[in-house]
């Protein structure tokens, strides 16, 4: 039998071919798309279908509107578009795992689907993720002030004109993480042994061994399953504070549309099969690490705790759903300042979220990540020695002193895209207008400008004219290659692989000679 409505994605990676829909619940992947490509949808069914496709309200929210089953789209003539990439607006497909749904009436059908990252394997964001929340886990000990922050808010939550405010102006944000903990909450893999006639497991542990010796079984053997379990630490403390929640909305939130959302959308996700097994009478001593972070668990978190210094919104949404561009520029900031620390040896201090300072004797390296160049002269100052009227915010920028005279900079870009369209050489012989990429890099090489005094100090007039050593644009490959051509070139550009899950020893050599040239030949190329 048809289906009551059409679905088709179109993607140049993919084709125009329809979803393989089940109904009420699925096996296997029935769709696999990749990011950074044009996109669109052609939804089309009765008037009160609802088409919902899971982690796509993080970035295209003005597409659609939410209710407590998430966010949705309804049926139209025109095509939604998801990513176009001429004008690479809306933000291209997030990589992850999804599940999309149609609701018309009581009945749903439920497909799921994957989105493929396009210039690095799926190990490779993995490594990313994970190097930069052991980062972050280690900044939360070290800047949040670990022992109040984890410390268990001993208040009930309280209403007031101010939470409410809070839960109409953020309902989307927080309707958003109701709806992911619903569907995808924290869980741990327990292992359990059962009697059994027909054992699965092909790994034995000791525990399992022991049930053998100690308590053999006549006809059947002892057999370990991991299972899933939602009845953890995180959950327990988060379905106690919702339930505190929901008895206030129950109580004062019939009032407003957004607040009875949130209540129903709280609702769903304790009648869940997910949440309905965890104790919320347990009493937490210490907030787990997770809630003090991003996420839907770190956006409710601040929620639940009275803490309104920290917007809620739908981009805090949780990190392995961040886009793949972001996650490389942070990665690769975090990776430079490991690799300068092993380098020098350097000591760190972080001076901001944004800036470390290295020091090793009288020289000192300030590490900057994403931080803006003043356009006016008066605007520099020691932390950020520059001013141009061009590009003026490099991913990564390096500056080089010692005993208190600057000698320059050293200027890095992320780009998450195929080297081979960085740099462009043949327009040198053609009259055609040069690539942004091009402009942007040349710009940060030959644009800058910095004082001829700092700190009661002179800097060098090389320094002077010519204030940026080098510009990196540095880009990841999925498999290690020894063709790479980083050399500099005429315009004082270089090139360069840099990868998730690799050994990136070049980049190691690149670092120690910008450094031997930043307090040796100040300006000068190592070729």
């Amino acid at each position: 039998m048809g289906m009551p409505f059409k679905l088709v994605v179109d993607q140049p990676t993919f084709g125009d071919d329809p979803f393989d829909w089940t109904p009420s619940f699925f096996t296997g992947y029935a769709l696999h798309l990749t990011e950074n490509s044009e996109t669109y949808i052609d939804f089309q069914g009765p008037p009160d279908a609802r088409l919902y496709m899971e982690g796509l309200e993080q970035y295209c929210p003005r597409l659609g509107q939410f209710d407590t089953h998430g966010w949705y789209v309804t049926p139209r003539d025109e095509p939604y578009e998801l990513y176009e990439a001429t004008s690479n607006r809306p933000y291209p497909l997030i990589p992850g795992e999804y599940v999309c749904t149609v609701r018309i009436g009581s009945e749903q059908w439920e497909a799921p689907f994957t989105v493929r990252a396009k210039r690095v394997t799926a190990f490779q964001r993995e490594t990313m993720i994970e190097e930069i929340e052991a980062v972050e886990r280690g900044l939360a000990t070290e800047w949040k002030e670990e022992q109040a922050l984890r410390h268990v808010p001993s208040s009930r939550l309280v209403w007031s004109d101010a939470l409410q405010r809070r839960l109409i102006d953020e309902s989307g944000a927080i309707i958003a993480s109701l709806v992911a903990l619903r569907n995808h909450p924290v869980s741990d893999i327990v292992k359990r042994y059962e009697p059994t006639s027909h054992p699965t497991s092909r790994r034995t542990d000791a525990a399992l061994l022991r049930r053998h010796v100690s308590r053999p079984l006549d006809g059947k053997t002892w057999d370990r399953r991991l299972v899933r379990q939602t009845d953890i630490l995180e959950n327990r403390w988060m379905k106690r504070r919702l339930l505190e929640l929901q008895s206030l909305l129950q109580k004062n939130g019939s009032c407003h549309a957004s607040l009875r959302a949130i209540q129903e959308a709280i609702t769903s996700l304790l009648e869940s099969d997910h949440w309905r097994s965890v104790d919320a009478r347990t009493r937490i001593v210490r907030i787990p690490q997770r809630l003090l972070g991003g996420g839907p668990y770190g956006v409710l978190y601040r929620l639940l705790t009275h803490r309104p210094e920290q917007a809620l919104t739908i981009v805090e949404m949780k990190k392995q759903s961040k886009r793949s561009d972001v996650l490389y520029e942070l990665w690769g900031w975090i990776r430079l300042i490991g690799m300068l620390k092993e380098i020098g040896p350097f000591d760190m201090e972080r001076l901001s979220d944004e800036v470390v300072r290295l020091t090793n004797g009288p020289r000192t390296l300030v590490v900057s990540h994403d931080v803006l160049i003043p356009r006016h002269p008066d605007a520099s100052t020691p932390l950020v020695p520059l001013y141009t009227l061009m590009n003026n915010r490099p991913d990564c920028r390096i500056d080089f002193w010692e005993n208190g005279t600057y000698y320059g900079s050293h200027m890095i870009d992320f780009k998450y895209r195929n080297g081979a369209y960085l740099w462009e050489e043949a327009v040198y012989d053609t009259t055609e207008a040069i690539p942004s990429v091009m402009r942007q890099l040349e710009a940060y090489r030959r644009n800058m400008r910095t004082h001829a005094e700092w700190n009661g100090r002179a800097v060098p007039l090389l320094t002077q004219s010519e204030p940026v050593f080098e510009v990196w644009a540095m880009y990841p490959l999925k498999y290690d290659t020894s063709e790479a051509n980083d050399a500099l070139n005429p315009y004082g550009i270089r090139l360069i692989n840099f990868s998730p899950g690799l050994a990136n020893e070049h980049v190691r050599t690149h670092l120690q000679r910008m450094i031997d040239q930043a307090y040796g030949r100040i300006g000068g190329n190592d070729e």
